[in-house]
């Protein structure tokens, strides 16, 4: 598992939670697009999202995408830095 899929789903789940839905009511309200077993995956970090379905993901939320990785930019600073100095 990469750190940074980790991550993201740590702060898709924070979100989720604090908007009062379960993983059955992500589903529900995009039309099934999400199921619950792909969403749990996303938080979990065992899936990586595809960046289509991240900004999907947060239009259900109805979050800008940037407010997710706000966190995460530190850590993608630091692994830029190490792969690429």
């Amino acid at each position: 598992m990469r750190t940074i899929d980790i991550e993201v789903g740590i702060k898709l789940r924070q979100i989720r939670k604090h908007l009062g839905l379960g993983l059955k009511d992500v589903e529900l309200l995009s039309n099934g697009e999400f199921t619950i077993v792909a969403v749990g995956s996303y938080e979990r970090g065992n899936r990586s999202i595809p960046l289509n379905k991240f900004i999907e993901l947060c239009k259900v939320y109805k979050i800008p995408p940037h407010t997710v990785l706000k966190h995460e930019q530190m850590t993608c600073q630091i692994m830029c830095e190490d792969t690429y100095v």
